[in-house]
């Protein structure tokens, strides 16, 4: 199998924490998958409401080819926040960016739990 050098499976990280993996559950070799997401945000503003935008935080599969990847139908949403880092005199930008990060934070903990725990899925493969 030929991999592309730029995706996520072809690299150094994956190679370590597939073996990784392999140390820390010997059980489970054969029934494990390493699944990495990837995530995207990006600010949208409301046309003539340019002062109020939101940043949507989208994820996908790295396992998804590139050709996959590039495809708008590949991509779900997480969450949308508010931003407020552009109302000037409102919110001080300490406070902003704190805000922002601790968003951020409630968004990915459900993530980071599972990144802990793992998840348990039954996967039928051509009715099996």
């Amino acid at each position: 199998m030929t991999m592309n050098k730029n995706d996520v499976n072809s690299g150094t990280w994956w190679q370590r924490s597939a073996q990784k993996i392999k140390h820390d559950h010997p059980d489970l070799q054969d029934r494990c998958v390493l699944w990495p997401l990837i995530f995207f945000i990006n600010g949208v503003s409301h046309g003539e409401f340019t002062n109020l935008s939101q940043e949507p935080v989208l994820m996908t599969f790295s396992s998804f080819k590139r050709s996959v990847q590039n495809k708008p139908q590949a991509w779900r949403p997480l969450a949308y926040i508010d931003y407020k880092g552009n109302m000037k005199g409102k919110v001080s930008p300490y406070l902003a960016i704190n805000e922002y990060h601790q968003v951020l934070s409630t968004i990915f903990s459900t993530l980071s739990n599972r990144q802990r725990t793992g998840m348990n899925w039954t996967l039928n493969f051509l009715g099996e």
